[in-house]
């Protein structure tokens, strides 16, 4: 949400997803999408390749990522 900071959450986060968004700067609007993509990675052990997005954005489909964190 704009004008909200990281370091101000509106409600606590489960520890998992606070892991995954260690040291991001969420605020950060920018780098949006990047952060994101960096959290996926973080709390699925799963990271976008070049062959996903190629694969996606060529076909149109694309796979819900799930967490691997049990």
């Amino acid at each position: 949400e704009p004008g909200m900071s990281a370091a101000e959450p509106k409600v606590d986060a489960e520890p998992a997803v606070a892991a995954a968004t260690a040291g991001l700067e969420l605020a950060d609007h920018v780098d949006r999408h990047l952060n994101g993509l960096v959290t996926v990675e973080r709390f699925t052990g799963y990271g976008i390749t070049a062959a996903d997005l190629d694969r996606v954005t060529t076909t149109g489909t694309g796979f819900r990522i799930i967490s691997v964190v049990r």
